[in-house]
């Protein structure tokens, strides 16, 4: 009876993660909108540059 409840909690923690899994893949592909004032702030305070496009190689 106790492996029972073992396997029976094993079983419903993996359907768990199963669920939880395109949860967290979905949130992380989201691509974040911030306002240019917020933008300009982080790119001031951590020294950054906006990234230049790759150079076409003709």
């Amino acid at each position: 009876m106790q492996s029972k409840k073992i396997i029976i909690g094993a079983v419903v923690l993996l359907f768990l993660v199963q669920l939880s899994i395109p949860m967290c893949f979905t949130f992380a592909q989201n691509d974040l909108v911030i306002d240019q004032k917020t933008k300009e702030r982080l790119a001031e305070q951590y020294g950054l540059e906006e990234p230049q496009p790759p150079a076409s190689e003709q």
